[in-house]
């Protein structure tokens, strides 16, 4: 199973990265800058093979509360992992340090 995860890799990741050529296709944007920013992204998914192998919560097998407890780890672990690659954060300091305060 992990490595069949793993292989799927390619539809998003370049030099091949099909899907998001695609993608970028119909929203009439730079195929390269897709490709790219679909290759950031998409590295956490490197993490979840290993998530399905080494945490049983992960894989409903637990009881209730350690499969919410995995569930919400998760969901905040890639929010914060798309907060930080998107770079909002980084205006906000900017400003904040600016000289022409």
């Amino acid at each position: 199973m992990i490595v069949y995860w793993l292989s799927q890799d390619s539809n998003i990741t370049p030099p091949v990265c099909i899907a998001a050529f695609a993608g970028a296709t119909i929203a009439k944007a730079n195929m390269w800058r897709t490709a790219i920013s679909s290759f950031m992204f998409a590295k956490f998914l490197y993490l979840a093979p290993f998530i399905f192998g080494f945490v049983p919560g992960f894989t409903l097998q637990e009881d209730l509360w350690d499969i919410v407890k995995v569930f919400v780890l998760v969901l905040f672990a890639t929010w914060g992992y798309s907060w930080v690659l998107s770079g909002i954060w980084i205006s906000p300091l900017k400003n904040l340090f600016s000289a022409s305060r």
